[in-house]
């Protein structure tokens, strides 16, 4: 039995046209791990070089331009651009289509919580499971896209250590104090 969020659950890639959005979506959820590994790396990928332009557009590089994209990868490249707070260029591989076309364009881009309290969520997930690498990604966007202070980061850190233990919480604070000091 489905709970009301499983049955609203949106499979592998978002519709690009009406009907499609009107078809109803099975409940396969066997390739989440790897969504969600995908996209870490991924980010990993796209923040090792030097820092890409802050601006929160979706960019398309020479020769990208030479294919359309889809409605769905517009939207995917936008919502990227605005949940890191700089321009995303389109990618040719299956990593960067499962990035941009499930995650951004229908995990990130559904209705019902906004961008922070995504990014909370996500956070106190990070930091539950030691992934605090990628949670250093997260905090860094926050605090560029002024979504959360970094009062509101060391209590979001103080509450998981509470609630999960030391270990996350003075992991989580240990990457606020390392990006405040970047900044």
């Amino acid at each position: 039995m489905l709970s009301a969020i499983e049955s609203d659950y949106i499979p592998n890639t978002c519709p690009d046209t009406p009907e499609q959005a009107a078809a109803p979506a099975a409940a396969d959820r066997s390739h989440d791990r790897v969504r969600g590994a995908t996209h870490a790396a991924y980010v990993h990928q796209s923040l090792s070089g030097p820092p890409p332009p802050r601006t929160g557009r979706a960019v398309v590089s020479g020769a990208e331009r030479a294919r359309p994209l889809s409605e769905t990868r517009a939207r995917g490249l936008a919502r990227m651009g605005e949940v890191y707070g700089f321009d995303f260029a389109d990618g040719p591989d299956e990593l960067f289509a499962l990035t941009a076309d499930h995650l951004f364009a229908c995990i990130w881009s559904r209705p019902g919580l906004t961008l922070r309290d995504r990014r909370l969520l996500l956070l106190g997930a990070l930091a539950a499971g030691g992934l605090f690498d990628v949670a250093g990604i997260q905090v860094g966007a926050a605090l560029h896209n002024e979504e959360l202070t970094p009062r509101q980061l060391r209590e979001a850190a103080a509450l998981l250590g509470a609630h999960l233990g030391s270990e996350p919480g003075e992991g989580l604070d240990a990457v606020v104090t390392a990006a405040l000091d970047k900044a």
